[in-house]
């Protein structure tokens, strides 16, 4: 019975995407370093980006290890293949630990 199980692997799929669609805040609303991380993520790895890495140390002056975790979180609604790209992008900047 494989094409039930492609049918739930598609609608799996389809929730997953739907899941994080629904959650995003619009851009305008984002901090401008978030919409940053995420217009780099349209581009490249985060991990291979010195300008993310930056504006990791940059969130960490100013709001800390929660206002990097918020970045990340809402980083992973629009792309959630890059949320392990920019821990490691971070790993070392402040208190974040890959």
């Amino acid at each position: 019975m494989w094409w039930r199980r492609k049918r739930w692997e598609k609608k799996a799929v389809r929730e997953w995407e739907g899941y994080h669609h629904a959650r995003r805040t619009p851009l305008d609303q984002l901090d401008s370093l978030v919409v940053e991380l995420i217009r780099i993520a349209e581009r490249e790895r985060l991990a291979a980006s010195a300008r993310a890495r930056e504006i990791g140390a940059r969130l960490n002056r100013t709001g800390g290890l929660p206002a990097m975790e918020t970045a990340v979180r809402e980083l992973s609604y629009w792309h959630p293949d890059q949320r392990n790209s920019l821990s490691q992008a971070w790993d070392g900047v402040g208190d974040w630990r890959f």
